[in-house]
């Protein structure tokens, strides 16, 4: 499988993993769980990240100006 799918397919299971943590974590009866989900969150939103490096290190995107959009 090409390397390119790869990063596809983990942007788009971080991409959808954000919110349905926040989701499940604002289900949660205390403060304190709320707080750890948002942290997962969190981890996936830096895993997002990540990945868009890898991908623009690749050349896989070329265009600067949606690359520097889409990391902020």
């Amino acid at each position: 499988m090409k390397l390119v799918y790869v990063l596809s397919s983990q942007l788009k299971r971080a991409s959808i993993s954000i919110p349905s943590t926040i989701a499940e974590g604002s289900g949660r009866n205390t403060d304190q769980s709320f707080s750890h989900f948002l942290d997962i969150a969190r981890g996936s939103l830096l895993e997002i990240e990540n990945q868009l490096i890898i991908a623009k290190e690749l050349d896989y995107t070329t265009n600067e100006e949606i690359y520097r959009e889409l990391l902020n």
